[in-house]
């Protein structure tokens, strides 16, 4: 329990459902004093607070592990909303992560805390070339509206209803 309100600490009294996630990431980033880089691909505002939690979390950690460990001043992170299953990627060009004593806790706690809610986390680090940490969202089911094309671009679903044809009363020939 200790450990999950040490990743909690940090949000100034505010419920992380109701954080402003942009501005959150950008105060976090000033604060840590890393330049970033943010691209988002969707609507945040229609994350529920659950996802904004989650999104908030992982992009924290992501960029506290980059002023931790990459060495370097600079993260990006993307945040990918316009497709099913959706992705947050966080990614720094520093040195990578390096095993270190009695740390490490963070990102095993955030994917705890992703897997609760069907997602997934993976972490990819290679020394002198940097790390990336993705969070991919839950599977999206085919019959669902917004559900998966061939490319993952969620669709519009469009709805056509063929009329049939009208049989009325019977018909007599001359």
């Amino acid at each position: 329990m200790a450990d999950l309100k040490r990743l909690m600490a940090g949000l100034d009294g505010q419920d992380a459902g109701s954080v402003d996630l942009v501005d959150a990431l950008e105060r976090e980033a000033a604060r840590l004093e890393i330049e970033l880089k943010l691209r988002i691909n969707g609507e945040v505002a229609w994350l529920s607070p659950d996802r904004l939690e989650l999104f908030w979390l992982f992009c924290r950690e992501g960029l506290r592990n980059a002023r931790r460990h990459s060495g370097g001043n600079v993260c990006g992170i993307d945040i990918e909303l316009a497709r099913c299953p959706w992705l947050v990627r966080v990614r720094d060009w520093g040195a990578g992560i390096r095993p270190v004593k009695g740390e490490g806790k963070g990102l095993a706690l955030v994917g705890r805390f992703a897997a609760q809610s069907g997602s997934a986390l993976r972490v990819t680090s290679h020394p002198g070339m940097g790390t990336e940490i993705v969070l991919t969202g839950p599977p999206c089911g085919r019959d669902r509206p917004g559900a998966n094309s061939e490319d993952g671009r969620r669709r519009q679903k469009t709805q056509i209803r063929r009329s049939r044809p009208v049989i009325s009363g019977s018909s007599t020939a001359d």
